[in-house]
């Protein structure tokens, strides 16, 4: 009773493979705080841990494709379900431009390096080099995701399946689930 397994739960803040989250929060982090443009961007180098590197490096499959989904959260400022899992945007010439100008790179102090997953992403501009390095990847227990993002990602999820006014009516009655008096209230939301 004193310990409690799912309180230490990770939700994934990106719908991608496990390598690639931390290159995500590395790479969106670097968009946002320094506005870069695709236009903008020069070389960006991504540093991974040297063992999982072979799981995403140029795969053909878009969401465990480590350079494609760099270059698809540069180019949109951010990744979606449906903008992850589109093989056609593993083809769209704005993706492909940026897409060119990624390394991957292997790291073993990665590997060994605790917490796991961490990843550094360079993005050289016009405007100057920016670093990051995500050392705790977004949604773990030592870095999780706020409520707001956790609505965000559930409603990126649920609305193109039962509409983005469901949806929302779903995210509020969950927020606001304490006070239902049944749980069957929910099936409505849920059930076409």
């Amino acid at each position: 009773g004193g310990r409690y397994e799912i309180m230490r739960a990770s939700i994934k803040k990106w719908c991608v493979g496990s390598p690639i989250q931390a290159i995500l929060d590395a790479t969106t982090e670097l968009v946002a705080q320094h506005q870069i443009a695709a236009a903008d961007v020069v070389k960006v180098t991504v540093t991974m841990p040297d063992d999982r590197i072979h799981i995403v490096d140029n795969r053909t499959m878009p969401d465990v494709c480590a350079q494609h989904l760099c270059a698809l959260a540069i180019v949109d400022g951010t990744v979606t379900f449906d903008s992850t899992h589109d093989h056609a945007r593993m083809n769209d010439p704005a993706v492909l431009a940026v897409r060119q100008k990624i390394d991957l790179l292997p790291s073993a102090e990665l590997t060994v390096a605790r917490p796991a997953r961490q990843a550094i992403v360079e993005i050289t501009t016009s405007k100057g080099t920016f670093r990051h390095h995500a050392r705790v990847v977004r949604g773990t227990p030592d870095n999780p995701m706020t409520a707001s993002e956790i609505e965000a990602k559930a409603l990126d999820l649920v609305a193109p399946i039962i509409g983005p006014e469901r949806g929302a009516q779903l995210v509020e009655t969950c927020r606001n689930l304490a006070s239902l008096k049944s749980m069957r209230d929910l099936k409505p939301l849920l059930v076409a």
